[in-house]
């Protein structure tokens, strides 16, 4: 297997050029470009649920959010199992619209995919930039993500062995309360951390380092998986090409 040293810039604009190819609409494609990057920078493997997306759909076919209660203390959102990585931005903005900080306990969002993508637009809202708390379920594994800004940025997060009902696979369940009793545990019904099962715990420490490691040392690539990345990227200069030969010939 062999790997290419890419820069921070270099992905960043391997990655617009990719999410235009495939997106094309601008405020889409950006935002998800940023999504993807950040997810790379911290190893939640953002290029892969890229490329897997890519891999099921030969055409983006994108399924709005949808909003399915927000009469109780808990906005519940119907993600239809739509990868975060394209509408991270746009749960953001709902959230920060309706998640009213006397009135809403919490963030409930079910038939949810890619969960990690919907951090960093979370934590860049001014509505969680001291504190998030977003949980998630998948078919082996309870994740815990906790964040608060305190002497600089703290990502703390912690898996474990889930013991959940089935019904609770794919729902996120997101806070912004650091002192307010965990909404989470209503729905999850969760127990002290320390009475469960912890198999990996990432601290901070970490989070900090990786991303100043991938701001000098730039990424290191598996060839297939950037030759990949970046065949899609070149339909954009090929269709750009394309236009400019259209336009002088007129």
């Amino acid at each position: 297997m062999k790997f290419t040293r890419v820069s921070n810039n270099e992905l960043r604009a391997i990655l617009n050029n990719a999410c235009e190819a495939f997106i094309s609409h601008k405020n889409d494609f950006e935002e998800t470009a940023s999504t993807i990057l950040w997810l790379e920078t911290y190893d939640f493997s953002g290029i892969d649920m890229f490329l897997n997306y890519l891999d099921q759909h030969s055409e983006y076919n994108y399924l709005q959010p949808k909003i399915i209660d927000n009469e109780h203390a808990s906005l519940i959102i119907d993600g239809k199992h739509e990868s975060h990585i394209f509408n991270a931005h746009l749960i953001s903005d709902i959230v920060c619209t309706l998640f009213k900080q006397d009135e809403n306990e919490g963030l409930a969002i079910i038939n949810s995919k890619n969960p990690e993508a919907l951090v960093p637009k979370l934590i860049e809202s001014k509505l969680f930039k001291n504190y998030l708390s977003i949980n998630w379920m998948d078919e082996n594994y309870l994740s815990y993500l906790f964040y608060r800004n305190e002497n600089g940025s703290n990502l703390i997060i912690y898996k474990t062995v889930s013991e959940l009902n089935e019904k609770y696979i794919n729902t996120v369940v997101i806070n912004n309360k650091n002192s307010h009793k965990n909404n989470e545990n209503e729905i999850f019904k969760l127990n002290d951390l320390n009475k469960l099962k912890i198999i990996n715990r990432i601290q901070p420490e970490h989070f900090r380092s990786i991303k100043q490691q991938k701001l000098m040392d730039g990424f290191y690539m598996e060839n297939t998986k950037l030759n990949k990345l970046s065949s899609i990227a070149n339909n954009v200069l090929v269709e750009s090409s394309e236009k400019s030969r259209l336009g002088a010939g007129e």
